[in-house]
């Protein structure tokens, strides 16, 4: 990232979170398919390893991960996860934007809020893969899923955003249908 705050290469910026956000959103995806929630994830704690012309995400800081399936609200602390995730991004690419565009004001503003739609939407776009591969949504339901979720980052806060992550009760849905499997009980 550092070279990308020198440069001011803002497109390779955008790029870069956009690859990171879509594996952040399978990754997640993943733990939350064996019932644990990362709990830290922000893009100081992510790698992008590129090798063989394939790009794999690298999380650290595993140890704050927690068992949740047998928590009395599990949804809610997957949500808690993409909600972590998407904010802590807006931060980031703020941090970024006003050090490269210092002297421009509302600058980083307007950038970031193009770029924070490209990453909440990627994220999506990574975390309900099974549901586009298996036909559950179309691009333009993740797509309009990101919106919403985004405006509840922004608007309303997690508890709204919980709620309504809440109710769309994945993990004994779709995923399940996808994988050929039983829903857990």
């Amino acid at each position: 990232m550092d070279h990308l705050k020198e440069s001011g290469d803002f497109t390779s910026m955008v790029n870069l979170f956009g690859d990171a956000s879509r594996l952040m959103g399978c990754t997640l995806r993943n733990f939350h398919y064996f019932g644990l929630a990362y709990m830290d994830g922000h893009p100081g704690n992510l790698s992008l390893i590129a090798a063989n012309g394939k790009t794999t995400l690298y999380t650290t800081d595993l140890g704050s991960m927690k068992a949740v399936s047998q928590k009395k609200f599990p949804a809610r602390y997957q949500a808690l996860d993409l909600y972590q995730y998407i904010i802590t991004s807006y931060k980031t690419i703020s941090d970024l934007l006003n050090h490269a565009l210092k002297g421009v004001p509302h600058a980083a503003d307007l950038i970031g809020s193009s770029a924070i739609k490209e990453v909440a939407r990627r994220t999506f776009e990574g975390y309900f893969y099974p549901e586009v591969n298996a036909g559950f949504f179309t691009r333009s339901d993740v797509n309009e899923l990101s919106r919403v979720f985004l405006s509840y980052s922004f608007d309303h806060g997690l508890q709204p955003f919980a709620e309504a992550f809440e109710k769309l009760d994945l993990m004994k849905t779709a995923v399940c249908f996808q994988l050929n499997r039983q829903p857990k009980q």
